[in-house]
């Protein structure tokens, strides 16, 4: 056994010097963890920021099918018809600018951020739904009260050549009596077609009841 020699053993503060720099460069450390930056995901529009068109929408499409409730209960001869037709114009005018204002603020919105397919969708098939309200009443009732109005003035045998006969005629007290043409709507209810002749068997007005 060798006898042991402190002169030759190396002192203490020479290890520590060599082990120093290894201190310094973080030689048993935990490692920095590296933060990974990922980019912002993009804007999207969500059912929340699209509730007012969506409310916009529902509220358009139980105003256009008001206006045509009221159109379709319309009954009345052709002083009251008119009145009514003008009375709907400025709604019917109102509801149409409404759709063309909800549809440029979706539009807007679509071109800022993306937008979920279905919300489009519900958008656009809503505001078609009312389009189809609206293209079905006031334009298809003032078609018809043209086309009634488009007869006075004429004779009753013209109307009858062009309608055929008269379900029924009831005479008046001026001499002048009232044609009437009836139209099955279904449930038994019947839209009604009259007009009114002078003395002379020229129309000189008319009544109108449409199916509901």
């Amino acid at each position: 056994m060798k006898n042991f020699d402190p002169a030759r053993q190396r002192p203490i503060w020479s290890v520590l010097v060599l082990l120093l720099p290894l201190a310094n460069a973080g030689y048993g450390s935990a490692p920095t963890p590296v933060v990974e930056e990922h980019p912002p995901p993009p804007s999207r529009i969500s059912l929340t920021a699209l509730y007012d068109e969506r409310l916009e929408t529902i509220r358009l499409n139980l105003a256009s099918q008001q206006l045509s409730d009221q159109i379709k209960h319309l009954s009345g001869n052709r002083e009251r018809v008119w009145s009514e037709i003008e009375r709907m114009q400025p709604e019917f005018k109102r509801i149409e600018s409404e759709i063309e204002r909800v549809e440029s603020g979706i539009a807007q919105k679509a071109k800022q951020a993306v937008i979920e397919d279905s919300d489009l969708q519900f958008a656009e098939h809503s505001l078609q739904a009312v389009r189809r309200v609206l293209s079905s009443t006031l334009p298809v009732l003032i078609s018809s009260a043209n086309a009634m109005d488009s007869w006075v003035g004429s004779s009753i045998d013209t109307v009858m050549e062009s309608m055929g006969a008269p379900d029924s005629t009831t005479p008046r007290i001026d001499d002048g009596k009232v044609y009437l043409w009836l139209q099955t709507c279904g449930l038994g209810i019947n839209a009604r077609r009259s007009f009114t002749t002078d003395r002379a068997g020229k129309v000189v007005d008319w009544y109108m009841k449409q199916c509901p």
